[in-house]
């Protein structure tokens, strides 16, 4: 079994909704839809179609990982502790 890709598909406020259902229309599972965007998790195949196919969404972004960071230094710090391979 593929690994699953946390991904947010980035939509314009007010659209979020919209977004989501064409990305059940796609077959992603549990979504979260929130201010400017939906958050789901999929399957390299699925991350292909909805970069492919989303019309309501102007980009999407896998996460590779999460940290705070209010300043570039604290971004570059952490960003550089990440495995990027």
């Amino acid at each position: 079994m593929t690994d699953l890709l946390e991904c947010f598909a980035i939509a314009a406020p007010g659209i979020e909704a919209i977004t989501a259902r064409e990305l059940r229309a796609l077959g992603a599972g549990e979504l979260a839809p929130e201010p400017g965007g939906v958050t789901f998790h999929a399957t390299p195949a699925l991350l292909q179609d909805a970069n492919l196919r989303l019309r309501t969404a102007s980009r999407v972004l896998v996460r590779v990982a999460r940290f705070r960071a209010r300043t570039f230094f604290e971004l570059e710090r952490h960003a550089t502790k990440l495995e990027w391979s």
